[in-house]
């Protein structure tokens, strides 16, 4: 296929990662926005987090705020850049 170009927004509220993964963090009410054309493919992710000990209770995660761009051309590895704050100045 020649000239294909695709974009994508997802909305999900919660997110769990494999077995390894899945009992230490989750994604919780976020956006996945990507786009591939001309063999470049481009996410950005944006999304609460929260951690296995904080029960998945809405307060805990109310101000933890995940950010990540992801990037890739010509099938080549993902680049991942990324923010991640608590909101707390503590």
């Amino acid at each position: 296929i020649k000239d294909i170009k695709i974009d994508s927004t997802l909305d999900f509220n919660e997110i769990y990662f494999n077995q390894k993964y899945h009992n230490i963090i989750f994604l919780k009410k976020g956006r996945i926005n990507s786009k591939f054309e001309n063999d470049e493919f481009s996410a950005d992710l944006i999304s609460k987090f929260g951690f296995s000990n904080e029960l998945k209770s809405n307060n805990e995660i109310k101000n933890n705020d995940l950010k990540l761009s992801l990037n890739s051309k010509n099938n080549k590895k993902i680049m991942i850049n990324g923010n991640i704050s608590n909101g707390n100045n503590t």
